[in-house]
Order: C-alpha cells, then structure tokens, then sequence
C-alpha cells in the first residue's frame, strides 16, 4: 500500500508535469506581482552587513540599514513612479496590459493581463548572454542594484554589491487567502492521472482493485483516511474551482517577490512536501490498522517487513538496471537518483540475514519473485462483516506489468539517448515517457501503449518540422519498452504504438 501511494503521488509530481504547469500557468492568467517592503529588508539588510564585512568596513548596526531602506530606498527606488519606469523599460504596452500601482500599507503591484508574465529577453552581456530570463526578473534586478546604490550613498561608503537574489514566490490565489503553488495546482488537475483529483484517485483505486482483487474495503478506507486529508490540507475543491476551465473566469495568480529562504517556508506546498504528506498519510493509516487487529486481521496489499520474496524482488530490479542500462561497463547511469536507490536496497538486503538464512544474490535473481509475470497466491482477510474469501491474483496483470514497465521505463530512455538519437538533458524527455495501456491477448499476445511530452519532443518524429529517423521519440521509447519487456517477461510486446 506504502509503494502505491508513493508511486501514484511521484507520477503526479513529477517535474515534466510541475513545469508543463508552470508554463501554462504563467503564460494563461492574470498575475498580480506585489513588492512588500517587508520581504525587501529580509532580503536586503544582511546581504549589505556582509558585503561591509568583506570589505573591511566598521560594522553597523542592522537598524540602521533598515531605516534607510524604509526610508530613502523605499520612497528612491520602490516608488511607485520608479518601478513603473524601470518595468517600462523591460515591457511594452505597459499601462495597457501591464499596470503599475501603490498599494495601501506602500506596498507596490504589478498587475499583468493573461500572458505576460511569461515573457523573457535575451541577456545581452555577461556570463549569461544569450540566455533567456524573464522579464519580471530583469526588471527586479535592476530595482535591487538600484537600491543597493542609494544605499552607498546614504552610508557615504564603497563596497562590492550583493547579488541579486530574488525571484517569484508562492502567493495566492484571487485573493482567497489560501496557499496555491504550482504543485498545489498539479494536485488539483490530477496530474495526469485523471480529469481531477478526484479522478485521478477514482483510477488508483480502480487500478489498486485489479491488482489485489476482493480488497474493496481496503481500498475505501485508503481514500477516507489517505486521500481525503490530502484533499482538505491542500484545498483541492479551491484550487479546482480556480483552474476549471470556463470561458468566462477571471483568474488572478497573487505573487510575491522573495527570495529561496522565503520561498522554502512554503515546502509543505510544493512536490517535495506533497509526497512527504502522502507518505505520512498512509503510515498513519497502517497505524491504524495495527492498532485495530479485530478490524483487519490480515491485508495482503500491505507493506510489512521486508520478507524474502521482497528482497528479492529488489535485487532482480538492481540486477535488471545493471544489466540494461550500460553507459560504461556495465555500470548504470548514475546521473538518475532511482539506480541508486535500487542498487542500496539491493546491497542492504544482501547484507542481512534473518530466520532464511544466507541471502545469495544469484538465488535471488532465479528466484521466483513477485512480479507482474508470476501468478500470486493471496491469503484470506477478515472483514468488519464478516466476509471471508481467498482470492488469487491473475498470471498476467496488465495493470501490475504496465505499473513495472513505468517504474523503469524513465531510465531506460535516458540510457538511450546518445549521439545520433536524442540526447539527455534535462531529463524532462525521458521522465514523461509513459505507458498508457498493456493488453494482453487470449493467446498470450502483448500490446503496449505510450505516451511522451509530444510537445516540443514531437517535433522530431519523421514528417514534422525537424523529423529525423535517428532522433525519432518512438524508436527510443519502442526500442526501451522492447528491452525491459524481455528483461520481466522473456519476450518482447506484440505491438508497442504511440498515443
């Protein structure tokens, strides 16, 4: 249960969906940009004390440097006439699409209409030129080093200018008053596991069910006691409403301008600290259990201790990455965080012996393990109602297969693209590699469907803009679906096709 809450919550946060969200994010609604003038002193006072420091300056006192940003600095540089200036500068159209306003309490608002907050320049000069950056931050930037000028001048001092270390924050959305990251709204659309959270979590349990058939009572109380809380502590519901599609919303997105150590008091929100939360939710619900033996005498779907056949199942997983995904050797490609967490597990259940004994890596591997190709014998579990029946689980799951084959299929594409295919770069490509459907025929035939990130990555594809038949998405997709196929079942699929 543990692993499939984990996988289902990994899938939904997985950095190819968080940036397509972003994307749309910035480049669809309304934004509402606030400089608080409290986020500027965190940001600014203990930058410009350690600047002096370093250039051998008599120390002053913190309260000072604040007085002077609150004063000189904020009427100076975070003028309402200032910033819109200096916005100008980096914007056109500005008091069209882009207004500038001062807020009551000073502090300053930019508010773009739908799309611009999106919009970049090309860095003309230094380390960075010819990179893009985004408008907003260019401006900001030049606000700061601004800022920093009056503050020299105030002083009467020289020193070397701190970095500019700003950027967006998470904010709020319409005003409501609750927290809606970019994670947060992935959570909301069911990314990519449904048409909504409660779509998506409909589908795990359907998925769940196939997997470990007769386990409906399981499966109801993981949505009520592991999915609900995760639901009400993210405001789902709010966040569905503000993103649901209509042609008559008004979507504003509050954001405002701080820096990382800001930025990381709202980790709970964001994809780390969702999957965190999904964690927690479901070992509190396993302490339930525990604790209520007369309600649940035994669940097959649990994860207990490691047992000999789970450990098993982890070496085979390791034994299979090291196998297939050579770059060097016969070493995998340790740039991806999951080869080393297979290859862990598989070297600590090694190392440890319980009441089977010796733990032998070569029995593991011929070991007859629990997998998506091997028939599963399930124990009876007890119900509230008295219901008791033994159920056995398929020979061949499709759900289960389909479930393997995407646990490894990220890294088998990344270890494919080399000169002349695609090559590995950010990793945005071969994490959004996904299968969609397995079929398994009445003759024992296997068809496989997949999905990628068909933009921009479809562009490759031969007939389209920069079609190529070396750099074609499906050969690499095709080609790695085929390998770990034989690697779990001993043949490879009948037909693999793209969505």
């Amino acid at each position: 249960m543990i692993t499939d809450v984990e996988n289902f919550f990994a899938r939904m946060m997985s950095k190819a969906n968080i940036d397509a969200q972003r994307d749309y994010s910035d480049g669809t609604y309304e934004h509402r940009f606030l400089i608080k003038q409290v986020n500027v002193l965190n940001m600014m006072v203990d930058r410009v004390i350690k600047a002096r420091a370093n250039a051998g300056l008599p120390a002053v006192g913190s309260m000072k440097i604040n007085n002077i940003i609150k004063t000189r600095v904020w009427n100076k540089t975070y003028s309402e006439s200032n910033v819109r200036r200096v916005f100008k500068t980096e914007f056109s159209g500005i008091g069209k699409s882009i207004f500038v306003n001062k807020k009551a309490g000073g502090d300053v608002e930019i508010i773009y209409y739908s799309g611009r907050y999106a919009e970049q320049r090309v860095i003309k000069s230094g380390k960075r030129k010819g990179q893009p950056q985004s408008k907003t931050v260019a401006a900001m930037q030049k606000l700061w080093y601004s800022a920093i000028s009056e503050i020299k001048k105030d002083l009467g001092e020289s020193f070397s200018s701190p970095g500019h270390p700003g950027g967006r924050m998470h904010g709020t959305v319409g005003g409501t008053g609750y927290q809606a990251t970019i994670a947060n709204q992935v959570l909301a659309e069911g990314g990519g596991e449904g048409a909504g959270y409660d779509d998506a979590v409909a589908i795990f349990k359907k998925d769940f069910l196939e997997e470990w058939p007769g386990e409906n009572w399981l499966a109801d109380r993981a949505v009520e006691q592991i999915f609900n809380p995760i639901k009400k502590k993210y405001k789902v519901k709010d966040v569905q409403d503000f993103t649901s599609a209509t042609a008559t919303r008004n979507i504003s997105v509050i954001v405002e301008y701080g820096d990382q150590a800001h930025n990381a008091r709202m980790s709970w929100a964001d994809a780390g600290g969702i999957q965190r939360e999904a964690t927690a939710q479901t070992k509190a619900f396993l302490k339930f259990l525990n604790q209520n033996p007369k309600t649940l005498d035994e669940v097959p779907a649990l994860k207990g201790s490691d047992s000999f056949r789970t450990k098993a199942e982890r070496i085979v997983k390791a034994k299979l990455i090291e196998q297939l995904l050579k770059t060097k050797g016969t070493r995998p490609d340790f740039r991806l965080k999951v080869n080393k967490k297979l290859l862990a597990q598989a070297k600590q259940a090694k190392g440890k012996k319980k009441n089977i004994g010796g733990f032998d890596l070569g029995q593991a591997v011929k070991a007859q393990v629990v997998s998506a190709s091997k028939a599963k014998k399930k124990s009876v579990s007890k119900r509230p109602n008295g219901n008791k029946r033994g159920v056995s689980r398929t020979g061949q799951s499709p759900i289960a297969l389909r479930n393997l084959l995407n646990e490894m299929l990220p890294q088998m594409v990344a270890s494919k693209m080399t000169q002349p295919a695609l090559q590995f770069r950010t990793g945005r490509f071969a994490n959004s590699a996904r299968v969609e459907n397995v079929n398994i025929g009445p003759r024992g035939g296997i068809d496989v469907d997949y999905t990628y990130m068909r933009n921009p990555y479809e562009t490759f594809e031969p007939g389209n803009k920069q079609g190529s038949t070396q750099r074609d998405p499906r050969k690499i997709i095709g080609a790695s679906i085929r390998e770990l196929a034989m690697g779990i079942l001993g043949r490879q699929p009948t037909t693999i096709r793209r969505q």
